[in-house]
């Protein structure tokens, strides 16, 4: 009986031990969510204003607001800053480690997805043009030359990609480890 009751005294001032921790990774937490839905609302309140929406959808092309995606981004990254926090609070290495590298990755998901939509954006006024000049073939051409554009943006995603590390080089699409 002895040894369960010093057990429990063991746990017991452990658990109080850590109940500061606990405490401030709860108010990073809820700081966190209030921040995030604050700065996500913004800043889907400057894309509203800025009429990119409208923009972009104009002739119906793309059919998603840029405006709700703004806001989900913001929003995520103010979280998982915030969720870093915590984790280092509670002395959680692996979480904080983790979260840390989803951040990283962000803003080349970011550069990623604003090469693919100029890339698109590019590829869809070129096939109009083109198409437009009523010539004979145009509308293949056209076709073929928005398929090439946007070949030539994602191949762009696969080159740029080498900048970022430190450990390779980049040899026309080609990746050679040192």
């Amino acid at each position: 009986m002895e040894q369960l009751i010093a057990l429990m005294n063991t746990m017991l001032s452990g658990f109080i031990a850590i109940l500061p921790n606990i405490l401030a990774a709860l108010i990073v937490l809820l700081f966190g969510l209030v921040l995030g839905r604050v700065l996500g609302r913004i800043s889907e309140e400057i894309a509203v204003r800025s009429k990119i929406d409208k923009w972009i959808s104009q002739k119906n092309h793309i059919t998603f607001n840029v405006s709700s995606v703004a806001n989900v981004i913001v929003r995520w990254v103010v979280y998982l800053v915030f969720i870093e926090q915590a984790a280092i609070f509670l002395g959680i290495a692996a979480v904080q480690s983790f979260i840390s590298s989803i951040i990283g990755f962000i803003p080349g998901l970011i550069g990623a997805g604003i090469i693919i939509i100029v890339g698109y954006a590019i590829a869809i006024y070129m096939k109009e043009r083109i198409i437009t000049g009523k010539t004979m073939y145009s509308s293949i051409v056209g076709k073929i030359v928005f398929f090439l554009l946007l070949y030539f943006s994602i191949c762009l995603l696969y080159t740029s990609d080498a900048a970022d590390e430190e450990d390779s080089v980049d040899l026309g699409g080609r990746r050679i480890i040192k």
